[in-house]
Order: structure tokens, then sequence, then C-alpha cells
């Protein structure tokens, strides 16, 4: 858990800025203690910050910038270089950053003369140059940084020190004599904070858990018998109980100990390290190609984080997704087979360029150059997408595209491979080989296009070349688990998943917003969807509060985990498109003289408008679902022409049978079937809750992978989870003639609930 400090203002990132927060020393006064270039003073490691039982409960992020005007060599002829300061600085405090700018003048022109004077002494030998014999060695500034820790939120808050433990803190806090005696009316945590704040010292507090005292307890343990074996072992820091003295020069962390709940944490950097920190950080030229990696094995374990620009992709495939969610309703197996049939495409075609992108990103500018193109081909495909069965071309040449971009990717990382003789050369070839069987099959389907809008003999053999060239990339991808050299748990893929489904979720909220907005007035439409809002946050929950990244370090795990999030995807489209429907279903059963009331009148308002535009997709995919049972016919308020829906062929035929007035709000009114009617009621409602207990069911096996054997909890809550879903799929045996969406909403809303409550035992 990362601690809370922050430096706030650029005056206080300022290394030597405050007399109170740095101590300055001169090293001829530690002769013993301090050697230029020993490990402390050439780079600042995490360990170097640790005392001795000191736990790391989590990285202390400070931002500090420092003003380098010379060399650390004493015989090198100083050059001047400017300050790290920003614009902001400047904005922010135009006259500090002017002062600060002349001081650094002065230092530089101090350095020449000093090194004016060595130089022309020429009795000296180098030796006397590089120390400088009759010259004070350069001052080692320390930045000083205060953590008050809480072992836990409740508990002793005062404290009573003994006069040696007292002067100890007054020792490592560089107390002035005003200080000391301030300092003597300290005796809790509040006027601690108080004795921080007037004496113009940053502070920060942290409250640790009781599972970090745990392992602190358990390192601490094993670091005492370190400490025992190894005489030198506490040589990085010291804590209060220690005896001997304290090299205040050299950079550490501190341990002062105030009680059994209660200790501070001082932590010494150095200005040198600090300006080596901020060097190693510098931006730089974003290169136009840089070599990938061609072998992860030493990558096994590593954070990393998703960048920008996969951020900014995923936000194509939100477009691509809504776009067809929201002109595709699941009302029958017809219409649900459809939209599996797209889907199955839309995300293979996002994990295929994420484990690429998770492996073997660059970040230079050619692979911003490649993203650039497959977000245009995910375009491509979304516009095609309503039309992906009857009319794919655009859906096709998209796909394509996609997996050029990929061969051109894999084989850059191949050729490399080649070069540099890496093994890895083989599994790189395998991914090329499969991404160009899969443009070759997408191609040879482009031969097989409909004959014409009402024939189409060629639908199935499309499919089958689809589907085939996705099921070789699985199975090169599953071939490879075991390859180290290309392995998952080498990549941020369980990052990139996961903002996958927030996506998904997230899609799921998108219509409730514009529902709610329409509904005015009406406080059961607005607590309907309040609810779905809560049913939407509790499978949120589920899913995150069970995440674990820790699986793709387990070769046999990390494609089990990665693949059951297709189903799992799949069901919550799926259960979101069917709790939007029954939303809707709901509001149109609630209020049937409103909504015929608005079909004829120009003048009705926004607030009695009941989700229209959503009423009419879902009104217009019933009646395609009533026709394939009897006649629907439709009169145009315009033009007066009766149609005939042919769910069969797709295409419309006259009738005079039925009408549907259709005014300015777009609303429709069914006199078709009413046994058509209600099998497609029953199906969106059935799909609701076998949904439910679909998610309910894969988000169990999902924790299933990373639960211990002997954790009775996690095996609690996964069982409650099966049996949550069998309960809902139970429900579908329930008469639904009469039965309200509202009644359905609620019950799965409950359900969620009192899973989230079991949950919270884990």
């Amino acid at each position: 858990m990362p601690s809370p400090l922050r430096i706030k203002t650029a005056s206080q990132r300022r290394v030597g800025g405050n007399a109170a927060n740095t101590g300055t020393f001169n090293l001829s006064a530690h002769p013993s203690t301090y050697t230029p270039h020993t490990p402390h003073s050439d780079h600042l490691t995490p360990a170097m910050l640790r005392g001795p039982g000191f736990h790391d409960h989590g990285t202390v992020h400070h931002v500090m910038s420092t003003h380098r005007t010379t060399s650390m060599s004493t015989n090198a002829e100083p050059v001047y270089e400017h300050g790290h300061e920003t614009f902001g600085d400047l904005i922010a405090n135009p006259f500090k950053q002017l002062q600060a700018h002349r001081d650094r003048i002065k230092k530089f022109e101090e350095a020449k003369e000093r090194y004016a004077k060595k130089k022309a002494s020429g009795n000296k030998d180098s030796k006397s140059l590089e120390a400088g014999d009759n010259e004070k060695e350069p001052e080692v500034t320390l930045e000083n940084l205060y953590i008050i820790h809480f072992r836990r939120l409740t508990g002793d808050h005062g404290f009573t020190l003994t006069p040696e433990q007292r002067q100890k803190i007054e020792i490592e806090l560089r107390l002035t004599p005003n200080e000391r005696q301030a300092f003597m009316n300290v005796m809790n945590s509040d006027t601690l904070v108080d004795f921080f704040d007037r004496t113009g010292r940053e502070s920060a507090m942290k409250i640790h858990t009781d599972e970090e005292n745990a392992k602190y307890d358990k390192e601490k343990q094993e670091e005492e018998a370190k400490a025992a074996k190894d005489p030198i072992y506490h040589a990085d820091g010291r804590t209060l109980n220690d005896s001997g003295p304290v090299d205040i020069t050299a950079p550490h962390s501190v341990i002062l100990e105030l009680n059994s709940n209660m200790f501070i944490e001082v932590k010494k950097v150095t200005a040198q390290q600090l300006e080596e920190e901020e060097e190693e950080d510098e931006i730089t030229r974003r290169p136009f190609f840089a070599p990938p990696d061609v072998d992860l094995s030493d990558d096994i374990g590593e954070e990393k984080s998703a960048s920008w620009l996969e951020l900014f992709y995923d936000l194509f495939y939100i477009a691509s997704l809504s776009e067809f969610t929201h002109s595709h309703h699941i009302v029958n197996f017809v219409t649900l087979g459809q939209y599996a049939g797209w889907f199955v495409i839309l995300w293979w075609s996002w994990t295929a360029s994420s484990l690429y992108t998770t492996r073997f990103d660059t970040n230079d500018v050619m692979h911003h150059l490649y993203k650039l193109i497959e977000m245009c081909a995910v375009v491509g495909m979304a516009g095609a997408s309503s039309h992906y069965l009857d009319a794919p071309k655009g859906f096709i040449i998209g796909y394509m595209v996609l997996k050029a971009i990929l061969v051109i990717e894999y084989g850059v990382v191949f050729i490399m491979s080649v070069i540099s003789g890496s093994k890895s050369r083989g599994a790189l070839a395998c991914y090329v080989a499969a991404n160009f069987v899969a443009i070759i099959l997408w191609g040879v389907s482009f031969k097989l296009m409909p004959e014409d809008e009402l024939h189409d003999p060629n639908r199935a053999k499309r499919l089958a070349l689809w589907y085939l060239s996705i099921v070789i990339e699985i199975g090169v991808n599953v071939g490879l688990k075991d390859s180290k050299r290309v392995s998952l748990a080498a990549s941020h893929i369980a990052e990139r998943f996961g903002l996958l489904t927030l996506i998904v979720l997230g899609e799921n909220l998108m219509g409730f917003v514009k529902m709610v907005a329409e509904a005015g007035l009406s406080h059961q439409v607005v607590i309907a969807n309040m609810l779905a809002v809560i049913i939407i946050f509790g499978f949120f929950f589920m899913y995150f509060d069970d995440f674990s990244k820790e699986v793709l370090a387990e070769t046999d795990l990390n494609q089990i985990w990665m693949y059951l999030h297709f189903p799992l995807h799949l069901c919550q489209v799926a259960f979101g498109i069917a709790l939007t429907d029954t939303l809707l279903l709901y509001e149109k059963d609630y209020r049937p003289v409103e909504a015929s009331t608005n079909a004829t009148s120009h003048s009705t308002s926004t607030s009695h408008s009941v989700a229209s535009s959503a009423l009419v997709g879902l009104t217009h995919a019933i009646a395609r679902a009533v026709s394939a049972h009897g006649n629907i016919t439709t009169t145009d308020a315009h033009s007066s022409t009766n149609t005939t829906t042919d769910i069969a062929q797709g295409t419309n035929a006259t009738s005079t049978n039925s009408t549907v007035d259709v005014g300015s709000q777009e609303n429709l009114s069914i006199e078709g079937d009413p046994a058509a009617s209600f099998i497609v009621k029953v199906f969106v409602y059935k799909t609701f809750l076998i949904g439910g207990g679909l998610i309910m069911t894969l988000n169990t096996f999902i924790k299933l992978l990373h639960t211990e054997l002997n954790n009775h909890f996690s095996l609690l809550i996964c069982g409650s989870r099966i049996v949550n879903a069998v309960i809902l799929w139970a429900m579908v045996a329930l008469p639904f003639a009469d039965l309200s969406g509202i009644v359905l909403i609620c019950i799965m809303a409950g359900s969620v609930v009192i899973q989230g409550m079991i949950d919270l035992l884990d």
C-alpha cells in the first residue's frame, strides 16, 4: 500500500529549501564514517532505505528536484547547468525561481574561482588537486522525510519516552534548542503532528492493516535472525534501540519507536541521490523504432501497467460494442446466436492484439502508427457489424487489416530473434504463421459473398472459415503456454482483461442513464433503474474482489484464466441486454396508456417519453419475432403503407391485417399474435435469470484458480455462488404470464446483495 506522503509545493521540493527539513554536514567532521563512492552514494536502492527491523509497508512517492551547478569531481572544470524547474514553477513562484537562478550563478562563479586557484598552483599533484588539501570537502545535504506509522487505528496514541530515547529522537530530528524545549510537551500523536507543522517539517501518517502487521512481524523475525548471524547486517540504518554511533551522513531510514502502536520513520536521502533518480526519470524523445524484447524470460514477474495508447485503443472497442449492442435485442435463440457469433470475433480480435501489445510493446513511433491503422480497422468493423452476416464485405476487410498488422509486428520480433540467435524464434514463427493463415482464410471467405439479399448459400462456409482461423490462433497460444520466452507471465494481460471487463459492465449501464432521464418524475421507473445499477455493481464487486494477477505466474493456469473471460464477457453482455429489455418491458407494461398517448401527440414533453428510442428497437425486435408466428401489420403515419416483416428472409411484404401508428415519438403498438409476444417476453426473462446465474458460476471458476484448498472462507463463498446460481436457474420454471419485470429485478438485486455480503467474509 503506497504511503500517502506527498511533497506539496515547488518550494518544498527544493533540496535545502527549508532548514528544518534538511541537515547539512561537513565531510571533514566525519572522516571515518563517509566514503564518497560507496554503494550508498552511487545509487539509492529500496534496501538502503530500509533500516534494520523495518518493513517497507509501501513506497513513499515523493516528488523532488535539485539544481546541479558543478560536476562531482573537484578536479574537473565546472560546467554550469540549469535547474529542473518547470514552467509551472515559474508561473507559481517567479521571484523564487529568479533567486534560485542567481544562487546557481553565484555557486558556479565560486566553483570557477576555486578551480582557477587549484589550476594556478602547479606544485600540487593530481591527488592533492582531487582531494583539495586546503579546501573544505563539499557539503552533503540530506532530505528528511517524516512518516508517523500506526500499527492499528484504535490503540495507544500517547507515549512516554525515557531521557535516552528522547535524546536520540532529538538527534535524529536535528532539533534546535528552542525546538527541543517545544518537543518536551509532545506526549501524543496530536501534539506530535502539531510539532511537525509548527517546525516546518513535512509529515504524513500511515495506518497499517492486520495483514501488514502480521507480515511485518514475520519479516522482523527473519531480519533479526539474519542480524544474529551477520554482525554488519545493520549497516544500512539504525533503530531507536540500537547501540553505537549513527552515520548521519549516509542515506538511511531510521525507525523511532514511540510506543507499542506508534513509530516515526525518518527517511534520509542525499541530494545527489535525488538528482540521480530525477535524471533516470528524465523524459527523452520517443524513438522512431525501438528493438523489441525477443526473450521475455527475465521479465516474468515484473510489474507492468497499461499505457495510455492501450487505454485509448480500448475506446474503439467500446464504440463497436455499443453500436452493435444498442441495435441488437436478444428476443429468441436466433438473435442470441447472431450476437454470440459476432461477439466471438470482436472478443478475439481485441485479445489477439492485446496478447502482442502487453508483451512486445516498445512504445515507439512505429507502434503508434500500427495502432492507428488498427483503430481505423476497428471502426470499419464496427460500421459493418450490424450486417456482418448478410453484407460482410467491410467486416472482413477490417478483420484482415488487424491480422496483417499482427503479422508485421510479430514478424519484426521474429526477425530480431533470428538476428540475435534467440531460441524464442520458433514460438514467434508460430505466431506469424497463425496470423498469416487467418488472413488467407478470411480472404477466401471474401470470395463467398451473398448472391443477393434473398439468397446466401455461402453463409455457413464463411462462418466456418472465420471460426476455423480463430481456433488455429487459440491452438497456437495454448500450445506455447509453457514457453517462458513468450510467457504471458511477462505481460500485463491481466490488467487489460480487467479493463475489458470494466468496458463490458460499463456498456450495461449506458442505457440506464437515458431511461432515467426520459422517465421524468416517475419514481417507479427511476427505482427500477437504480436496482439495475445495484445489480451491475454487484457483479463488478464479485469480479474485482477476486481479481488476482498471481494466476498469470502459473503457466498451466494463465491460459485457463484468460479464456474463461470469453464466456464471462459474453454472459455479461447478454445479461446486460436482457436487463435493459426487462426494464423496457416493465416500463411498457407500467404506463401503456402514456405510451399510446405519446404515439399520437407531437407536443408531449420529454418527461413523458418512456425510453422511446430504446423501446422502438425492442418493439421492432419483438415484431420480427412475432412475425415468425403470425402477421403484424404496420401503418406508417406519413405514408399509410401496410407491411409485414418476414424474419426468415429479412424482407418486407405488404399485408392488411394489423396496424402500428408511428408518430413523432416513434412508439409502436403491436396488434400481432399475443402468444408469440408472450414467448418473446418469456425468453427475455429466462435470459435474464440464466445469464445472472452463469455470471456467478464463471466468477466462481475464476476465483477457484487462485484459491487454496485450506481456505475455508473462499470455499464457502464459491459454494454460495453456485447455490445462488442454481436458485436463479430454478426460477426459470416460474409462470411468467402475470409476472412483472420489476419482480425479477428485485430478486436479482437481492441475490447479488446477499452474495456480496458473503463475499466480504474472505
